[in-house]
């Protein structure tokens, strides 16, 4: 299970600056961008969106990877956030 943290708002330097986990995972989520958030491992740190959607009558997690931040900048992640967590949330209707 990963541990998760939260931070008011990420920015590249402390993106950078995260240390990799010396085992498991862990998640930083930020305040200012519901479910936005980058999951940290031993070797590579990747952005991510996540969202609670109820399914059937139950609450469910729903997490989209968006890529890792060697790859994507934080502002290309905070976009594809954006439009992916519409698409996770409008994917509880469907289900």
């Amino acid at each position: 299970m990963a541990h998760s943290q939260t931070v008011d708002k990420l920015n590249e330097s402390a993106v950078l600056a995260l240390p990799f986990s010396d085992a498991g995972q862990k998640q930083i989520f930020e305040r200012s961008q519901q479910g936005f958030g980058i999951l940290v491992g031993t070797t590579s740190k990747t952005f991510i969106v996540q969202a609670k959607v109820k399914v059937g009558g139950r609450w469910t997690t729903r997490r989209q990877t968006l890529g890792p931040t060697d790859q994507l900048t934080l502002k290309a992640a905070r976009k594809q956030a954006a439009l992916t967590m519409i698409e996770l949330k409008s994917a509880k209707m469907k289900t």
